[in-house]
C-alpha cells in the first residue's frame, strides 16, 4: 500500500486505523501474519500513529492536570510530541499485550513492550529497528508470502463485510464460559440468552461477529482497563445496551423471533376484507371483538400478540 505524508513523515496504512513509517509497517505486518498463522486473528490495535495536534492537545491537558490547573484529562501520561513514539509512526498500543506468546512474536519483529516502564503504559509498545530480529524478510504465514494479496483477499465477501460491520462497532461480542458477553464502553454486560444476542447485532449496537477465542475474567478486566484509558468518553454504546437488557426476556424472545420473518404482502381486496371484518368487530367487542373478526377471516392464521 502505497505511503502517505503525515506533516511530513511518510507513513504506511497497513489496514484502517494502523499507520506506521514504511520499516515499522512492515514488521508489523510480518508480526501479524505470525499471529494470523497461530491464532487465527490479527493483531489487536487500539491505536498507532498519533498526530503532532493530537499529541500536543494531550501533552498540555495532561501538564495542566499536573499543576492542579485542570481536571484528570481521562489518559495516562502524554509526552511532548518531539518524543512521541506514536508521533513518529514507531508505536503501538494493543489490548493484546496480556497474552505473552503475541507479545513474544511482537518483541522478534522489533515492538518491544514498556521499553521505559511507565506506569499504566503495559500496552505500549515501540518499533525499534535493532531489536527487529527479521528486519528486511517479508510477511509469511504458513510459509506463504503475504505481501501480495491474492484475487480472493481482494474480492468484498460477506465474510468481510461482517468483519468490517464489527470494527465498526463501539460494542464486541466475546465467548465467555458457556456464554457471550458484551464489551466496550467502559463496561461489559453478560448476555442471558441468543435472543438478547441477536438483537444488539440487528439494531447495529454490535457487529455481527462474536470472537471465536474464549476470554476470562482476568483478560476482560485488563481489556476494559486499556479502553477506559485509551476512549475515556463514554460513546452512548453503553446506555443502548442496558436498553436492550433491560426487556423482559419475553420480550426479547419476541422481538428477536419477529425480525428474521418475511413481511407479509396484503392485496387491496384482502385489505378491504380485514377492515370490513375489523369494523363489524369492534362494533360488538370493541378490540378484542376486532381482533376475532379477523381471525376468522379465512386466509387469516393468527394475530400475533
Amino acid at each position: 500500500m502505497g505511503g502517505t505524508v503525515m506533516g511530513g513523515l511518510v507513513t504506511e496504512t497497513v489496514r484502517p486505523g494502523v499507520q506506521f513509517i514504511p520499516d515499522a509497517a512492515a514488521a508489523f505486518r510480518r508480526a501479524d501474519a505470525q499471529v494470523r498463522a497461530e491464532f487465527g486473528r490479527g493483531i489487536r490495535v487500539a491505536l498507532t500513529f498519533r498526530s503532532w495536534a493530537n499529541q500536543m492537545l494531550m501533552f498540555v491537558n495532561w501538564n495542566r492536570y499536573v499543576a492542579g490547573l485542570g481536571p484528570h484529562p481521562g489518559h495516562s501520561k502524554a509526552v511532548h510530541p518531539s518524543e512521541s513514539f506514536h508521533v513518529q509512526g514507531l508505536a503501538l498500543d494493543s489490548p493484546d499485550w496480556t497474552i505473552p506468546r503475541i507479545v513474544q512474536i511482537l518483541a522478534e519483529n522489533g515492538f518491544v513492550r514498556n521499553r521505559l516502564h511507565v506506569k499504566n503504559e503495559e500496552h505500549h509498545f515501540e518499533w525499534l529497528r535493532d531489536r527487529d530480529k527479521n528486519y528486511g524478510r517479508p510477511a509469511t504465514a504458513g510459509g506463504a508470502s503475504t505481501n501480495q494479496p491474492s484475487e480472493e483477499d481482494d474480492m468484498y465477501t460477506d465474510d468481510k463485510h461482517r468483519e468490517v460491520l464489527t470494527a465498526s462497532r463501539e460494542i464486541l461480542l466475546y465467548k465467555m464460559g458457556t456464554g457471550v458477553v458484551a464489551v466496550g464502553d467502559g463496561g461489559f454486560w453478560p448476555l442471558p440468552s441468543e435472543a438478547y444476542l441477536e438483537l444488539l447485532i440487528a439494531w447495529e449496537i454490535a457487529g455481527p461477529n462474536v470472537v471465536k477465542r474464549t476470554i476470562d475474567q482476568n483478560e476482560l478486566t485488563a481489556m476494559l482497563a486499556l479502553k477506559r484509558t485509551l476512549s475515556p468518553m463514554s460513546t452512548g454504546a453503553a446506555e443502548k445496551v442496558e436498553a436492550v437488557l433491560n426487556l423482559t426476556a419475553e420480550d426479547a424472545e419476541r422481538i428477536a423471533a419477529s425480525i428474521g420473518r418475511r413481511p407479509v404482502v396484503i392485496s387491496e381486496s384482502a385489505l378491504a376484507e380485514i377492515a370490513k371484518a375489523a369494523a363489524a368487530g369492534a362494533r360488538e367487542g370493541g378490540e378484542s371483538g376486532a381482533a376475532e373478526a379477523i381471525n376468522g377471516l379465512s386466509f387469516v392464521t393468527t394475530i400475533a400478540g
